[in-house]
């Protein structure tokens, strides 16, 4: 894979261990938000059981109050009001709580303690009718209600631990979600950053390395050692530079040994050159003797050529008195000639004659 492509990738690889780290971390923290979330609101609930325990506690209080007192028309009037009034503050805490607080045990727990609220609300309504009709004893306003408010009250109070217990619950489970969340992104992050410095290291090594090989290959190559062998591990960038110093060394290999056969060529050829001047300079001085003698021969010529010229003056004297004398040899021969033809016709003659005779003889 070349640079231009593991580089970015590396990088992106990264950037997603970071990105994955960082929205994993996002959504712990909202998990510990929405678990916080439910947390406080469970508390918030718990804070209503609180306050409507108090509530009815009150109540109960202004029951005993009016009892205390009613025989105070104004006093029992305001007592049995805020007891009144606390009955209904009670019970809209009830509906408020119910319309919130989703399906459970704590729903059905304060559910029973609405019911029983409400069946407490009418038995002390009789005993206040009991209590007003025996001309306002408190005991007989205590015994008509005696007992009535135990199991609303027991019922409120299991359904106010519950909470407390589930709030608390959530609290903590809200911190463990936070605490693993924190500790997971931490790690995440420690892993990123590891991957990172991992990744970077990883790279760093697929370009330094191959780049330090070349750069000892280049260094061999520029001090005259072509033997280094160059092992190309990648088709990177980083690759492709060590085939091409491969290549140039080998081209360089090539080249040297052309040089060297050529030096040797060279070589031989010098040596044959020096060999043949040597021939040349003793030819040439063979050639040098032999033109000194022929200089020497050419004025042993140079004086015969002038003797000839002399004989050839002398012959030419001699040539005109030959030729005198050959005309006179002409006229010579021309009189032998006329003499022999005159031999000839007296040999003709002669013969004729010897003819005749032996005619004769042979006759005879």
């Amino acid at each position: 894979m070349k640079l231009s492509r593991k580089l970015p990738l590396g990088f992106a690889a990264v950037t997603l261990l970071v990105a994955c780290a960082g929205f994993f971390g996002m959504s712990q923290m909202n998990r510990s938000v929405d678990t916080y979330r439910q947390a406080v609101v469970m508390e918030g609930q718990s804070t209503q059981v609180e306050a409507m325990l108090a509530h009815f506690r009150k109540q109960l209080q202004e029951w005993k109050n009016t009892l205390l007192r009613g025989k105070d028309d104004s006093e029992r009037d305001k007592y049995w009001a805020a007891f009144q009034q606390n009955e209904t503050e009670v019970a809209a805490q009830v509906a408020a709580l119910l319309a919130s607080l989703p399906e459970g045990e704590v729903r059905a727990l304060v559910a029973q303690f609405g019911a029983a609220h409400t069946q407490m609300g009418a038995d002390y309504r009789r005993g206040y009718q009991d209590f007003v009709a025996a001309g306002f004893d408190p005991a007989a306003g205590d015994v008509a209600v005696k007992g009535k408010d135990r199991a609303p009250a027991e019922l409120l109070v299991q359904a106010e631990e519950k909470m407390s217990a589930l709030s608390a619950a959530s609290v903590r489970q809200a911190d463990a979600v936070g605490a693993r969340a924190t500790t997971l992104s931490y790690s995440l992050m420690l892993l990123g950053a590891l991957a990172a410095v991992a990744a970077g290291v990883l790279v760093s090594r697929s370009i330094t390395r191959p780049l330090d090989a070349a750069v000892e290959a280049a260094r061999s190559v520029a001090a005259g050692d072509l033997r280094t062998s160059i092992t190309v591990r990648s088709d990177d960038e980083t690759g492709q530079l060590l085939l091409a110093l491969k290549e140039m060394s080998a081209s360089l290999q090539r080249i040297v040994l052309q040089v060297r056969g050529g030096a040797e060529t060279i070589a031989v050829a010098s040596h044959e050159i020096a060999q043949g001047n040597l021939d040349l300079s003793a030819r040439t001085e063979r050639q040098a003797g032999a033109l000194e003698e022929t200089a020497s021969s050419m004025e042993e010529l140079t004086s015969t050529v002038r003797q000839n010229a002399d004989n050839a003056r002398q012959a030419s004297q001699l040539a005109v008195s030959a030729c005198d004398v050959a005309v006179k040899g002409g006229k010579v021969v021309e009189q032998v000639v006329g003499t022999m033809a005159s031999i000839s016709t007296s040999s003709r003659r002669i013969t004729d004659i010897i003819g005749v005779i032996d005619g004769i003889a042979f006759q005879t």
